[in-house]
């Protein structure tokens, strides 16, 4: 199957689908009601745009390692959140 042209309605989903809500991506071309999918199978690089876990809830952030480990949203409107990768409050 080609991708690019897959149907998403024959995609199985271990979890619930959400829908993203919000502005927080905007400059990556996410956009409020956009629905993503995510590969749990490959491992974030710096630069890579990820699904984390705060408190139980999760977010939608482009991942920095360098010069401190922080979520960056890709909005101005919003800051990053800088965390401790040997923590267990922050899991991607």
């Amino acid at each position: 199957m080609n991708h690019s042209q897959a149907d998403v309605e024959e995609l199985h989903f271990t979890r619930k689908r959400q829908q993203l809500s919000g502005s927080f991506m905007e400059e990556a071309n996410i956009t409020d009601g956009d629905l993503v999918i995510v590969d749990r199978s490959l491992t974030p690089t710096d630069g890579s745009i990820v699904v984390a876990s705060l408190d139980n809830e999760f977010t939608l952030k482009r991942l920095l390692l360098k010069p401190k480990p922080c979520l960056m949203p890709m909005s101005p409107a919003y800051s990053p959140i800088y965390f401790d990768p040997d923590s267990d409050a922050v899991e991607i």
